[in-house]
C-alpha cells in the first residue's frame, strides 16, 4: 500500500486500503524496496518492518527509503548550520498482524500502536536503520501540510489520511472480564495478603475529538465513559508490619477503531495498591464490591484554557462482603486496599488521558472492646496528556470524584 505525496517536507503515512485506491497508487510487491516513484513510500514497509523505541525506530536497512535518507540528511545540515531545518514527519498505522485471536494485541511485536514522529537523525547499524526521534503532533502535521503542499486523499487537499481539520468519535471498547482469584500480591517472614475473589467488569465508551483551525490545534480531548463493577476480598496474615506496596496484577490491551489515520487503543492496568498495619498476630479476610455507573472522565484542551480533567461521579452502589476475623485480644490492626483499573487511551504510541476507578475496601480492628469497621469506597482519578494533538500541551493528575462510607461493624 503506498501514499504519494505532493509536498517538500516529508509525512511517510500508513492508511487504510480506500485511501490507496483514492490516491490511485499501486501496492508494490513485497521487497520492492522503499521507493516506487518521486516521493513516493511504500506504507506497509514503514509500519510491518519497524520496532518502535521510546526515542527512535528501527528498520532493516534495505527497505528503509532513499528519498527519506535524503530528507534526514537535509534537516540535520540545515540544524548545523544554524538555518532553518525542515522537519521531517512520521506517520504508520500499528503493523498488520499486531492483533491475537481473541482481539487483543500482541505484547511481543515491533509495532503494536503505530506511531507519530519528528525524525532527528540516522544511523546504520549492520543490516539495521535506527532513526532517533521525538515524539511529533498532529498540530506539527498539517501545519507541514500548510506550509509545503498538500496531500492527495480524494478531492480534500486538507484532509491527511481522512482526518479532517474537525473530527469527532465515539469508540465502543469491549474489554474481557479481568479475573483476579487466589493472587498473592505480598508474602514476606509468614505475614501475607492474597486476593481471595477480584474481578473488574468494564463497559467502556471513548469519545474522542479534535479541532484544527487555520492549522493550528484550537480544541482536543478524549472523554472515557464507563460502567465499572469491582470485586476485591482480601486474605490477610498481619503480625507486627507497618508497610505500603502496590502491585500490577493484570495488562491488557484492545484495539478500539480509528479517527482517520490515527489508530486507537483502549488498555486496562489493574493494580492493587495496600496499607497494612499490625500488631500481635492477626487474620481476616474482607472485602467490597461496587457497581460504579456513568463514570465520565478524561481530559481537555482548548488554546485560550490550557489542559484541565473533566468529569462527571456517576452512581456508586456498595456491597460489603462480611469479614471473618481471628484476633488475639491485645491485637489492633488496620487494612487498607485499593483496586485500582487505569483505564488508558492511546493514540498512535503516544499514551494518552487514563481514567482509574479505585475501589476502595478498608477493614480496622481495635481493642478494647474488640471492635472491626469495614468501610468502602471509590476514588476516580484523571490523568495523563494531550501531548500527541500538539507538542506540550500540559499534564494533570486529578480525584475528579471520592467517596468512602462504612458497610459494617461488628464486636468480635
Amino acid at each position: 500500500m503506498a501514499l504519494s505525496l505532493s509536498f517538500t517536507r516529508f509525512l511517510a503515512a500508513s492508511v487504510i486500503a480506500a485511501v490507496a485506491a483514492a490516491t490511485g497508487c499501486a501496492t508494490p510487491a513485497e521487497g520492492d524496496g522503499a521507493e516506487t516513484g518521486n516521493d513516493e513510500i511504500v506504507a506497509h514497509v514503514l509500519s510491518d518492518k519497524v520496532e518502535v523505541r521510546a526515542d527512535s525506530l528501527v528498520f532493516p536497512k534495505d527497505v528503509f527509503p532513499k528519498a527519506l535518507r535524503g530528507k534526514i540528511d537535509g534537516f540535520v545540515a540545515a540544524k548545523a548550520a544554524g538555518t532553518q531545518a525542515e522537519p521531517v514527519i512520521l506517520v504508520a498505522d500499528r503493523q498488520k498482524d499486531a492483533i491475537d485471536e481473541t482481539g487483543a494485541l500482541k505484547a511481543d511485536i515491533g509495532n503494536p500502536y503505530g506511531y507519530i514522529r519528528r525524525a532527528l537523525s540516522y544511523r546504520d547499524e549492520g543490516e539495521r536503520t535506527v532513526v532517533t526521534t521525538e515524539i511529533a503532533s498532529i498540530e506539527e502535521a498539517f501545519q507541514e501540510l500548510d506550509e509545503n503542499g498538500t496531500i492527495e486523499i480524494g478531492a480534500k487537499p486538507t484532509s491527511a489520511g481522512g482526518l479532517r481539520p474537525q473530527a469527532q468519535k465515539t469508540f465502543k471498547a469491549t474489554i474481557p472480564v479481568v479475573n483476579l482469584n487466589n493472587r498473592t500480591i505480598f508474602e514476606k517472614s509468614g505475614l501475607l495478603v492474597r486476593i481471595k475473589t477480584g474481578k473488574i467488569v468494564l463497559d467502556t465508551n471513548v469519545d474522542l475529538g479534535v479541532n484544527v483551525s487555520f492549522f493550528r490545534l484550537k480544541e482536543a480531548h478524549v472523554v472515557v465513559d464507563a460502567d465499572v463493577r469491582s470485586e476485591l476480598e482480601l486474605e490477610a496474615v498481619l503480625g507486627g508490619i507497618d508497610t505500603t506496596f502496590d502491585q500490577t496484577v493484570f495488562q491488557g490491551r484492545w484495539p478500539i477503531g480509528s479517527l482517520g489515520p490515527i489508530p486507537i487503543t483502549a488498555g486496562v492496568t489493574a493494580s492493587v495498591e495496600c496499607n497494612l498495619k499490625g500488631q500481635a498476630n492477626a487474620s481476616a479476610t474482607a472485602g467490597a464490591r461496587a457497581d460504579i455507573k456513568g463514570i465520565k472522565a478524561g481530559v481537555r484542551y482548548e488554546r485560550d484554557k490550557g489542559v484541565d480533567a473533566i468529569g462527571d461521579k456517576g452512581d456508586f452502589i456498595p456491597e460489603i462482603i462480611p469479614p471473618r476475623l481471628n484476633f488475639q485480644p491485645s491485637a489492633t490492626a488496620q487494612v487498607r486496599c485499593l483496586l485500582k483499573p487505569t483505564i488508558d487511551v492511546r493514540l498512535w504510541d503516544v499514551a494518552g488521558p487514563n481514567v482509574t476507578p479505585a475501589l476502595v475496601a478498608r477493614l480496622d480492628v481495635s481493642t478494647p472492646p474488640p471492635t472491626a469497621v469495614l468501610h468502602g469506597g471509590v476514588d476516580v482519578l484523571v490523568g495523563g496528556t494531550l501531548q500527541v494533538f500538539g507538542k506540550e500541551l500540559g499534564k494533570v493528575e486529578k480525584s475528579v470524584w471520592s467517596f468512602e462510607k462504612e458497610l459494617w461493624r461488628g464486636q468480635l
